[in-house]
């Protein structure tokens, strides 16, 4: 599908700067990026409040969602097919962020660990992040 129709499909206005970062999400499959992975990548193009703007759209509709790294800093990965089940949009798989690269990746094959909360508790939302070595810094590494 191409990202036109991609934002016409989720109810989004079609504009430039939509059709541009959600292209630069479709390059970048799985990765978590961060504003300003954003910020740079379109900087003379869009300014920071239609980014937010932006990124807060593709999230509403479904077409992002949001990864919380170990030091508070969101970043964005494209959803798939796997964000979509029977109830909705469901983003509860693994995140893994290299501790050597700082890529944080989506770990699409990978279900997050179902916790037990104490009575009177309801979960909302919940995020699970391993750090590490990615397989790319380790095989540089001869791992």
């Amino acid at each position: 599908m191409d990202l036109a129709n991609r934002l016409k499909e989720k109810g989004l206005r079609i504009t430039d700067g939509r059709i541009s970062i959600l292209d630069f999400f479709q390059k970048n499959p799985g990765l978590g990026l961060s504003i300003h992975d954003l910020l740079g990548e379109f900087s003379g193009d869009l300014d920071k409040v239609t980014l937010y703007r932006t990124l807060h759209s593709f999230e509403e509709k479904g077409l992002i969602h949001k990864v919380i790294d170990e030091t508070g800093l969101e970043r964005y990965a494209l959803c798939e097919d796997h964000c979509h089940d029977d109830h909705g949009h469901n983003h509860e798989h693994i995140h893994f962020k290299c501790v050597k690269c700082q890529k944080t990746e989506c770990l699409d094959d990978s279900n997050q660990p179902k916790v037990s909360l104490p009575a009177g508790y309801s979960q909302k939302e919940a995020n699970f992040l391993i750090l590490g070595e990615c397989a790319r810094c380790n095989e540089k590494a001869g791992k």
